[in-house]
């Protein structure tokens, strides 16, 4: 490796350093909560995800890219079960908050 290519290595580190600090959370929060819900369920495969944020009023919307997300719901499959998670996003960690067995037919 020659002088020059080291150089620009070195000055290229700086700039990878400042954008995994800007990154935005909500690529990193979707793995932590993923890494969740397959802890508990090794071979579920996941359905559907639907973030959601908490407004200052009493009602849950669908998150918004430029929201909080502050929990989901998420339907998965577990060996033939479909199962239907609630979770929320409290201290930058995910917690189940409620884990139900889904039985009826328009779950997607």
């Amino acid at each position: 490796m020659n002088k020059l290519n080291l150089l620009f290595l070195i000055l290229l580190l700086p700039f990878i350093i400042l954008i995994r600090l800007f990154k935005p959370n909500k690529d990193r929060r979707g793995r932590m909560m993923t890494d969740i819900i397959e802890s508990k369920y090794p071979k579920c495969r996941i359905i559907k995800i639907d973030m959601q944020y908490d407004e200052r009023s009493s009602s849950v919307s669908t998150a918004d890219k430029d929201k909080n997300v502050k929990g989901a719901v998420v339907i998965i499959d577990n060996n033939g079960e479909r199962r239907i998670l609630h979770l929320s996003f409290t201290d930058d960690t995910w917690h189940i908050t409620k884990d139900a067995t889904e039985s009826g037919k328009d779950l997607t």
